[in-house]
């Protein structure tokens, strides 16, 4: 099973690009952030300690970012930049699966191996934002 991650507060983001009537922007695209290996579920939800990383490796660093006020800055800086919600957005959600790869527990790899951005939401998207990645890294591998 994925674990995925919600930031709640890009409401407040969106009604204030709103208010500064940045024109043209649509605001119902959404991405996920997650991890698809099948155990990513049990590692983010296990309170356990670990040599390097630790649990709710994907939580902590969206709350984090939420929190501080750091997504809602990437996002403002990039509507303005590219008149485009989506691209802040996207920034927004690779920003998270960065910060959320650094804090993963390492074992084998496979694991921070899984991580994946994606627009849309839910395991249909993750299917396909994992399948992309895969064919990318085989692609790499050849080289």
């Amino acid at each position: 099973m994925a674990v995925t991650s919600q930031v709640r507060g890009v409401q407040a983001v969106l009604t204030a690009l709103k208010k500064e009537q940045v024109k043209g922007l649509k605001f119902n695209v959404e991405y996920t952030v997650g991890f698809t290996q099948k155990y990513a579920l049990a590692v983010h939800e296990t309170n356990k300690k670990y040599r390097v990383g630790g649990w709710k490796y994907l939580e902590t660093p969206t709350r984090g970012l939420s929190n501080s006020g750091e997504l809602g800055l990437i996002i403002r800086k990039a509507v303005k930049a590219t008149g485009k919600i989506e691209t802040g957005l996207a920034l927004a959600a690779l920003r998270i699966q960065r910060d959320a790869m650094k804090a993963v527990p390492i074992d084998t790899g496979a694991l921070r191996g899984s991580a994946f951005t994606g627009k849309g939401k839910g395991l249909k998207e993750a299917g396909a934002a994992f399948a992309r990645s895969e064919r990318i890294r085989q692609q790499k591998k050849k080289k």
